[in-house]
This record gives structure tokens, sequence and C-alpha cells, in this order.
């Protein structure tokens, strides 16, 4: 008896009228009884949303008894009784890297000719992956790996024989594993089921929109096709174009015009504007459609963030149906942090582990201080560990982060220096998971627990699976490979979200043909998206795989056109939206479906694709609702201040003059910028270091020496001992490279001392904090004191001229006149004519020569560079000073000016530096 067809018909949505199929045919006495009935569908979502439509259709739900709803993958199991216990994905994988391992290298290097190494699991099991996607391909289709070699033969220009025949000997290898573990492959299961007529069921099965079943399902369900009724989502007159199963005849449906109308279709540029045009369509509906009654459809699910960026910056809340990855849950990223920090324990690896939330929250509950972050930031990026352990500088200043990392190192100790079976490493690893997130609880109803709680689930099952692996089938592994493994099994699962009827469904192309929303809008209708398209494969390319039957290009081609038709003849509105360009900015084409027209229709629509005119009348092309959208984030103004600062350093004055607003985020707030990451030294870094040295230097008993070598004998220690003191014995290569780099200058800097010496020159003072009076600057009686750091005071044992001097270790180094006033902008800098005034606190002369000591990269240039200031000139220095003393005592701190990114980029992301149409607070003219 062949299997019953039933025709929906296509002007509704399939699932409504399931619903009532359903309803009608198995409902008794107004009892929805549909406990013998089992409804299997292409995907997980679908049958949720049966599920829905079913409850809301039982009456007062006292008799609803629900069907048992499957995915069509999931049926097979539902047909016969397996006589052996089934290999999880685990055992398998693990089984095809022992075949690999065992049967003849020379036989494995005609498949892969570059083998992993031996202890490299990783690598191994990618490899049994190729083998295992293949197998579990071909058995769908009733074929193993000789079947290809058989089939390949009657191929013309077939030549992979060799290869084929290779892997089916890795192929009867690993079934032979199984065998010997008394374990069944689960394809190789269906088909003994199917070659042995054990295909049996007691229960009614409805099929739904599975059009596109593999050969090994059909001949299972053909054993029991009595009992099953495929419901076929299109009327009556087209039945020609499905088989006896409600699956597509190819042929029919590549040959079948689908003429999608011209004003349901739009043409924008890039993955940007695909996503504006979709909150454009919703904006023209203005509010016709809740949310739940509209769905966006992606064939490129790369869009799904600039889709829900735009529709968030119309207010609009969005749900992507097809779930979270696993990969990117919190659970699953804190279990591939304690494996990278494990298999690499440098710095930036403990820092990215105690930056997740999970270990941030353990470590608070531990004592840790909630600011170690911060401190952590600040010592990595003062001192460039590349491990910690070797603490340097005063403890007080890490004892938060030597804490954390005590912490840390205690509870990954189990884990370190030994291998162990995959099985033997579940319970410490279930140990750490329980101790981390032991201090937390979590809600279902809230979404973000809920996927951190499913990602729990998700780990505990796949620790459970490896836990079962057969020690003689597991290797013996470090805690990290173990990690690694657990990790590879969950790579491809995903998280439904919650239910949020407020939220726009983001779908994926392939589930749109059962979804009910009334309006439809689907993005990337571009050729290789709709229709999709596989043009290279490894092991099958596509003229192979039509030979043997497998899923390609065709029946691809004959989906989407199905699916297309489906959309068209059952939703109220659809829109379909067209890029020209790819996330890389390569051209794209649009979809042959597009062009399934008539030839002059076809014709006009490549021209307006291709043309990219909004005159072009034969597409829509429309601006982009969001065209006038600034950036949502506005830069914010200053708050006013109870009282300003009565302390100004000498170099502020440069921020000021440069950017008022980020002096106050600077100077005022007391931000800074720290980077972490850093591999070397950075200019400041390097700076320092050679600051540390000189200053030592001027302190030390040779700073008056004529002898060069023991100048510089003494800064070659001063060098080593300071190196060491900030950066210890285990330093990062490049800053090894960088002392030996700054110790050619310091080799420069000691003849030129030495010289300076000789022409009766001696260092007065050296890198002391100075600070005037406080009255220095005294405008409408708010009193200014001036504070700076003098790099060295020089005076002539003879003719008692005084030289304020500043260090400058640029490579290249502006003159002192240069570097402070321009004629455009008058004073930029006013930290050497500042310096006179902290420079007579110790004595000195108040008109000093003002310069700079250059030690530069190029030791050539080693020399003085004096400014030449008039007296005049620095008087009116003085002026701009106590100008920008009253801008700061009105508080004057906005706006922020445009800098450039490469001059400076601290507080840029603040300032939305190099953003077009940046938004900046509203601030009354008079407060700037």
């Amino acid at each position: 008896m062949p299997v019953t067809r039933h025709f929906l018909g296509w002007d509704r949505p399939a699932l409504p009228e399931a619903t009532e199929f359903l309803f009608r045919e198995f409902s008794m006495l107004g009892r929805a009884d549909f406990t013998d009935v089992v409804v299997v569908l292409p995907g997980r979502r679908a049958g949720r949303r049966l599920l829905e439509l079913l409850v809301d259709r039982a009456e007062d739900g006292s008799g609803f008894r629900p069907p048992a709803i499957v995915t069509i993958g999931n049926l097979p199991e539902r047909l016969y009784v397996s006589q052996r216990p089934f290999a999880s994905q685990a055992v398998q994988l693990l089984a095809w890297k022992s075949a690999l391992q065992q049967v003849d290298s020379q036989c494995v290097s005609v498949v892969s000719p570059n083998l992993p190494d031996g202890d490299d699991l990783l690598a191994w099991l990618e490899l049994s992956e190729l083998f295992w996607r293949q197998h579990r391909e071909l058995a769908a289709d009733g074929l193993d790996f000789s079947g290809v070699v058989q089939r390949g033969a009657e191929l013309d220009g077939f030549s992979e024989e060799r290869r084929w025949r290779a892997m089916r000997q890795i192929q009867e290898k690993y079934l032979e594993i199984l065998d010997e573990h008394r374990l069944w492959d689960r394809q190789m299961a269906r088909l003994h089921a199917i070659e042995h007529a054990e295909c049996h069921t007691e229960q009614t099965i409805v099929l739904l929109g599975t059009v596109d079943m593999n050969r090994a399902t059909r001949q299972m369900l053909a054993q029991v096709a009595d009992r099953v009724t495929a419901l076929v989502h299109a009327p009556q007159d087209v039945s020609e174009r499905f088989d006896e199963f409600g699956c597509l005849r190819v042929e029919a449906w590549q040959r079948m015009p689908v003429e999608v109308p011209r004003h349901c279709v739009r043409v924008v540029d890039g993955p940007d504007a695909q996503a504006d045009e979709v909150l454009q369509v919703l904006a023209e509906r203005q509010g016709q459609f809740r949310a739940d009654e509209i769905s966006i459809g992606m064939a490129d699910e790369s869009l799904m963030p600039h889709i829900q960026r735009s529709l968030a910056r119309g207010q609009i809340v969005s749900r992507w149906g097809v779930g979270r990855s696993l990969v990117e849950t919190e659970p699953v990223r804190l279990l591939s942090a304690i494996g990278q920090y494990l298999a690499d324990p440098r710095s930036s690896e403990f820092a990215a582990l105690v930056r997740h939330p999970a270990v941030d929250n353990w470590l608070l509950s531990q004592g840790v201080a909630d600011d170690m972050i911060s401190e952590l930031d600040r010592y990595l990026a003062r001192r460039l560990q590349p491990e910690l352990g070797e603490w340097l500088g005063g403890e007080h200043r890490f004892r938060h982060v030597r804490r954390a990392h005590e912490l840390v190192q205690e509870l990954l100790e189990p884990l370190r220096d030994v291998r162990r079976t995959l099985a033997a490493w579940v319970e410490s690893l279930q140990h750490i998971l329980q101790r981390i997130y032991a201090s937390q609880t979590f809600s279902e109803q809230d979404a973000i627990e809920h996927t951190t709680l499913s990602a729990c689930r998700a780990v505990q099952d796949a620790l459970v699976d490896q836990q079962e692996i057969p020690d003689s089938m597991s290797p013996s592994v470090t805690a990290g490979q173990a990690i690694a493994f657990c990790l590879n099994q969950l790579g491809g699962e995903v998280i439904p979200p919650l239910a949020d009827r407020r939220a726009i469904e983001l779908l994926g192309w392939l589930e749109l043909p059962l979804d009910d929303a009334p309006l439809v809008v689907v993005t990337s209708f571009n050729e290789g998206h709709i229709p999709g398209s596989m043009n290279a494969h490894l092991f099958l390319p596509d003229r192979l795989r039509t030979h043997l039957g497998l899923l390609d290009n065709q029946r691809r081609l004959a989906r989407d056109a199905y699916n297309l038709t489906l959309i068209l003849e059952s939703r109220g509105e659809v829109c379909f939206i067209a890029g020209r360009r790819s996330e890389s900015g390569d051209p794209l084409t649009p979809s042959r479906l597009m062009l399934s027209t008539s030839p002059a229709e076809a014709a006009a629509r490549l021209v307006a694709f291709y043309d990219g005119a909004d005159s072009v009348a034969a597409l829509h092309t429309p601006e982009s609702v969001t065209s006038d959208v600034a950036s949502e984030f506005v830069v914010p103004a200053p708050a006013r201040l109870d009282q300003v600062p009565s302390t100004l350093h000498v170099t502020s004055f440069r921020t000021y003059l440069t950017c008022r607003y980020r002096f106050y985020l600077g100077q005022i707030l007391r931000l800074e910028t720290v980077c972490d990451d850093g591999n070397e030294l950075d200019a400041l870094g390097f700076g320092n270091l050679l600051h540390a040295v000189l200053d030592d230097f001027g302190e030390s008993p040779v700073n008056a020496s004529d002898s060069t070598d023991d100048v510089r004998r003494y800064l070659r220690e001063a060098l080593e001992t300071i190196s060491r003191r900030d950066y210890g014995d285990r330093r990062l290569p490049a800053v090894d490279v960088q002392i030996a780099q700054l110790w050619q200058r310091l080799d420069a800097f000691a003849v030129w001392q030495v010289e300076r010496v000789r022409a009766g020159w001696r260092i007065h003072s050296t890198e002391k904090r100075l600070e005037t009076e406080p009255d220095f600057l005294n405008i409408d009686g708010q009193q200014f004191s001036l504070v700076g750091r003098i790099d060295r005071i020089d005076r002539h044992v003879e003719t008692g001229a005084w030289q304020v001097l500043d260090y400058k270790s640029g490579n290249s180094v502006k003159t002192p006149r240069a570097a402070h006033f321009t004629a455009k902008r008058g004073w930029l800098d006013l930290q050497l004519p500042l310096y006179r005034h902290l420079a007579m606190t110790v004595g000195c002369d108040p008109f000093p020569e003002l310069g700079y000591v250059a030690i530069p990269k190029d030791t050539d240039k080693m020399g003085l560079l004096l400014g030449d200031w008039t007296p005049q000139e620095l008087a009116a220095a003085d002026n701009t000073a106590r100008d920008v003393a009253q801008r700061i005592l009105e508080q004057a701190f906005w706006k922020p000016e445009n800098i450039n990114a490469r001059m400076s980029s601290e507080f840029a992301p603040i300032c939305q530096d190099g953003v077009l149409q940046r938004q900046l607070a509203n601030v009354p003219e008079a407060a700037s």
C-alpha cells in the first residue's frame, strides 16, 4: 500500500492547515487525543510552532493529548529496534581516529598526504570528522565508500577510485572497532534494518514539509507505508511535481517558472544597506503588523548582526529564531579560556580567563577586590610580564592581582602536568565548573540566564558522553586536550531562545516555508544564497553527487524554487531584498529566480541591478529610512564642578590648548587608557626607562666624571639594574631587543655627557618634583600653583649660567620653538617656558637657557637643542598660562576637538574621532 498523500493547497501557511487536518482526522467526540500520531517536520522550530497552534486550537484542553513531534533526522529510530547500543558521536570520532592510526600509513596517505603528529589529538579529530561526515551522508542515501567506487566507475572522467578504495579500508577498520566494543553505528544500523525489513510501527506517521528526504529514510517509510500520510503544501493540480512520498520531483521544479512580482524586489548596496532596507520596509507598513506577524528571512546568516543593529536603532526588538551557538555561550567560553590557559599560561591568557564573568564573580566571592582587573591592566601595561609569578614593584600595588593568581593556580592545580583518559578527566572538569558557578543563581525566565543554564546542561551532557568512552578507545591526554575534545563535540549545537511575542523573528531561509507570519522580508536574494549552491567539495564534487543521487545543486535549485513559490503564494505581503556587494565588498549577482520571468523583464531587472541608479524604474530602489541617522552615542558634556583643581601640571597646558575636553577627561576625571596586551615597550615605556636610567645617573657620583669609560660603565649597570627591577629576568624577547637599542643611545649619551663636563657644565638637580608657591597664578581670588618634574637642571662652573633641559627620546625631535609655538596657532605648549618658574625654587636664574637633550634612534643626531625665546615671548607664554587658568576657573571644558587619530588615540572613542555626523551633548554656548 503506498503512502497517502494529502494536498493542503498553498494559499495559506502550512502549519495552520496541518493543525486543521490533524483535528479533522484524529479527534473524536471533541477529544483531541493524538497520542498515536507522530508528526515529522524538517526542523525543531516548526515543531514548537505546531504545538502552539495545536494547543490554541484545542477548545478547553481537557482532552488534549499532543502528538509526538519529531524532526526527520530523528524519525528512523522510531521505526526499528536496535540490537546494540549506539556509539555516541564522540565514540564514533575516536573510532575513526583509531582506524586511521591502525591501518597502513600508506593507505591513509592516499587520502591525506600530511598526517598529524601522533599526539596531536585535535588534528586527528579534524581528519576523523572528514571521514565521519562522508560516511554519514553516504549512508543516509544507502551507500558506503565501496559504493562510490562501483558507481563512480560508471561516470566518465572519474579518477578517484584509488582514494575511495583506501577510504573503504579505513571504513571497514572503523566498523570493526565498533564491533569489537559491541557498539553500532547509527547509519549502518538503519541500513541493516532496511536490508532485513525490520521497520515497523503501530503509530500513524504524518509528514509535513519533508520535501527533500534522503534515500534511506524513504526506504524505511516504504516498509510502513500503510501508516504514513504525507501532507503536501501545494494544490492538487500540481501533484505530478511530487513523488509518492510528497518529495519534490527535481526536474519538474527546475522547469517551473517562479514569477516574482517587480514590486516585491528591492536592490540596495551592501550588508548595512540591506539591514536598513528591512527597517524601511517595516516603517512603510506603519504598524499594520504586530511583531509576531512579521518574519525576516536571511539566506545569508552573516547579515544577522547588521539587521539586529538596524532594528535596534528603530527601537524594534528582534529574536534570532535559530538560536545562539553554544560556542558563544558563557560556560563554553569558560571551558575554552581554561583550556587555553592550561596550554599556554601566559599573562594574556590569564587576563582573558579572569575577565570571564563567571571567574570574576567567583574571585569576588573569594574576597578579591572588584577593581582587580584594573590593577591587572596597570601591572601588565607597566611590567610587560610574559608570565605572572615573578612579581615586580611594591607588593601593595598588585596584592589583589597576586591573590587572584594564587586562587586560579590552586583551582587549576589538579589539571596540571598529568595525562589521563578522556573519561578520567570528566570528574575533575565537573568539579572545577561547580566551584566556579557555586555562588551564582539563575532564572529560566531571564533570557541571558536561560542561555547560560542551557549551555551548562549541554556541557554536562557532553562530559557524560565523554565519560562513557571505553578506555581502550581513549587516548591518554592532558586536561587541555580533554577540554578541547569536549568543545569539539559542542561545536555545531545551538540553544533556542526564549519565546518573546514582542520580538520580530529572524529566520534562516529554509525555515521560512513552515513559518506562518503574514509579512515576510527576505534578504540576500542573490545567486549562491537563493538558490544555494556548493561548487567545490573535497570528496564529492557536484557532478559525482548528481550521479550518486546525493544532494546536489539541481536539488537545491528545485527546493529553493518550491520554497520561493510557497512564500509568494501563502503570505499576505512579501518583500525580497538583494544586495550588490558582500561583507568584504565583492560584487554579488542577482538570484536566477529573480530572473525567472520573460526575457524582456529579465533583461530590465539585470540592467536595474547593475546600474544602481535610483532613476531606473525596473526595480524598486528607495533611499534608506536611516540615511539621516547619526551615531546613537552622544559625547557627554562635562559635569559642573564644585571646585576646580588648585594645582596645574606644566604638561597639562598642552593638553588644554590641544583639546579642552580631553583635558577634562584626563586631568579632572583622571581617566586613562590602559593596554594590557602589549608585547613590547611603547613610546612612553621606552622613554620612562631612559629617564629612569638618566635620573639614576644624575644622582650618581660619576655625573661629573670626565671619563667616558666610567660613565659608560655606570650607565650600563644602571640600565641592567633598572631593567631587571621593572621587567624582571624573564622578559619578553622584544623588550630585550629594545633594551639593547636603548643601550646604543646611552652609549652615545655617555660621549656627549663627558664633553659637557669638559666644557664646564655640571648637573645641579635631576628629576625632582618641584612646585611653585600656591599663588603663582591668582585668578579672581582663585590661586593656582604650578607643579612639574624637570629632567635636568645644569649650571656652568665658571660663568654661573643655568640651563633647564628636558630629555627627548623620539626618533625625530623638533626644536623647542617648533614644538611650543606656531605662527598660525600661537602657543601649543608651555612646558619649557613654565619650567623656569619651577627652576627658580631651587635657586635658578629667572631667565635660564631652555632646551632639549635629544637622544634619538640616529645617535649621530644626539645633542642639545636650545630655545631662542626673548623675554617678551616668555612673558607672552606666561599670559597664555593665565588665560588657560582663567578658562579652567570658568570650567570651559567643552567641546571636543577633532584630532588626527594617528597623532593621538587617547579618548578617541569617547570623543568619536573620525565618526561622521557625531552627536555632541547640547551645551549652552556660554559654557564653551
